[in-house]
């Protein structure tokens, strides 16, 4: 497993924390399972983006900021400007092929990076959020092509060269959250991470993953029993899954034969 791939793993994990801690438990509802899995796709070409051009996740840290800061905000204007039906609205789904809403979580992001500074600001530093549906439609207008393609080329470079200083103080903040190389810390708790906190959790992942009831984070914050911030043991996971003989796309995948392997990996390395 490379650099990269570990990145699309604590995308998807940062995606689950988002739509956990604002849905709760409805996050694993179909719905939010779609919405999620539709986002990573766009994460997993954007990551293929970067692997063309060998640079330093910048496109992902930029994405990322899009769906920390301004991806739920969207979704919730989309639905109003549904269920009211507006001109906009209409007009979106007059376009051929794709439903809007589909449109939208593909192509989302393309047009929020290809706007000007000034529209930017308008929709995302003044909360106008209604106002990005006429942005999509046209952005949909200009980059119709042949089977729904976009032009590539041109869209990475409007993602090389977006320039706005804000945005991107938010964008390097996301992309030391995605090198996952530093876990957040409460004061006066450490930052050890021990086996008897990792073979508690995958106890509790396993009896998690027969009915579904709790959300990774509750069940880290259980395990830890107020040892360290529930992040340590999710980031010590993170870290060390590429130890594994077999890949493993996500946390929630790991068996306790699996932590048991990656500890007893871990220990002999650091013996070295």
């Amino acid at each position: 497993m490379n650099y990269l791939d570990n990145q699309l793993i604590v995308l998807r994990d940062e995606i689950d924390d988002l739509f956990s801690k604002i849905f709760g438990k409805k996050s694993n509802d179909a719905f939010y399972v779609r919405i999620k899995s539709q986002l990573l796709n766009v994460g997993e070409k954007l990551r293929d983006w970067e692997k063309e051009d060998n640079v330093n996740f910048k496109y992902l840290a930029l994405y990322l900021y899009y769906l920390q800061y301004h991806f739920l905000n969207l979704l919730i204007s989309f639905l109003k400007v549904k269920k009211e039906n507006t001109d906009i609205y209409q007009q979106l789904c007059r376009k051929k092929d794709i439903k809007p809403f589909d449109y939208f979580m593909e192509f989302g992001f393309f047009c929020f990076i290809s706007m000007t500074n000034e529209i930017q600001k308008t929709i995302f530093v003044e909360k106008r959020y209604d106002l990005f549906w006429d942005q999509l439609y046209h952005f949909w207008n200009n980059w119709e092509l042949e089977e729904n393609e976009i032009k590539k080329e041109e869209i990475k470079n409007m993602i090389f060269d977006f320039k706005d200083n804000d945005i991107f103080l938010y964008s390097f903040i996301s992309t030391f959250l995605l090198r996952g190389q530093k876990g957040i810390k409460s004061k006066g708790r450490p930052a050890k991470v021990t086996f008897e906190i990792l073979a508690n959790f995958a106890d509790m992942l396993a009896e998690r993953n027969r009915n579904k009831k709790s959300t990774l984070e509750t069940l880290l914050k259980k395990a830890i029993d107020g040892k360290m911030d529930w992040t340590a043991p999710r980031n010590w996971l993170r870290s060390h899954m590429t130890l594994l003989k077999s890949h493993k796309k996500s946390i929630e995948e790991l068996t306790k034969d699996d932590i048991i392997f990656m500890w007893k990996k871990y220990q002999k390395l650091k013996k070295k």
